[in-house]
């Protein structure tokens, strides 16, 4: 048993797609069974396409090995990081240093000027402070993931 066949099935869905039904469409429509069943099952169509979701292409073997790669190359960056941090830190504290040692004496007088108890030295709570702040500064920089 074959199934009905109507001449003008497809001009009804693409009337019905498009939505400009001519007079003659329309009755045509109306009356035969088989271009109902064309129009219900197009407009059920229509509804799912409309309704699903947008699906993904999966991801191809070439993005992830790019991404792998670049994930790769910045952990390695990372470590030249702290390389860098480190060297221009030790370049700061070398700086700091030489130019306390070339102007000691003008800091020492003021010192001497601004310490009043005796047996008190400010040099040495100057030196501890700077000291313990370079300590903390270096275990910040160097105890956490950059």
């Amino acid at each position: 048993m074959s199934a009905p066949i109507c001449p003008y099935e497809s001009e009804v869905v693409s009337a019905e797609r498009s939505q400009k039904w001519t007079d003659e469409l329309r009755t045509h429509a109306a009356k035969c069974t088989v271009c109902k069943e064309a129009i219900e099952v197009s407009g059920s169509l229509q509804k799912l396409v409309v309704t699903s979701p947008v699906m993904n292409p999966p991801v191809s073997y070439r993005a992830l090995w790019l991404r792998a790669q670049l994930k790769r190359r910045q952990e390695h960056l990372s470590q030249l990081d702290r390389f860098v941090i480190l060297a221009g830190f030790s370049a700061f504290v070398l700086a700091l240093a030489l130019a306390v040692l070339w102007k000691w004496e003008l800091i020492k007088s003021w010192i001497s000027a601004v310490s009043t108890e005796p047996g008190v030295h400010l040099s040495f709570y100057i030196v501890a402070g700077c000291a313990a702040f370079l300590w903390l500064l270096t275990e910040e920089l160097f105890s956490r993931d950059l």
